[in-house]
């Protein structure tokens, strides 16, 4: 797995995906991002049904989970 805050998703906007020649490893990309930041069409979310990405929350902005959801993230609320 791999693990970043909102604010690298947000200025970088990366896939955090293997690049190694002739391998393709699956990693799970983890996001924690409190309040639910993320913007839907960022590469992650948008690469979420190819790679798993797992979203830690606060939030429970429950439209904004179910779209994540729809496009293949999985998010885990837990209290501030």
């Amino acid at each position: 797995a791999i693990l970043v805050g909102i604010g690298t998703v947000l200025v970088d906007n990366p896939l955090l995906t293997s690049r190694l020649q002739g391998q393709k490893k699956v990693m799970t990309r983890i996001v924690l991002d409190q309040n639910l930041d993320i913007p839907i069409n960022c590469a992650l979310v948008q690469s979420a049904k190819n790679d798993p990405v797992v979203i830690f929350h606060a939030d429970r902005a429950v439209d904004k989970i179910a779209e994540l959801s729809s496009l293949g993230c999985e998010s885990i609320a837990h209290d501030p």
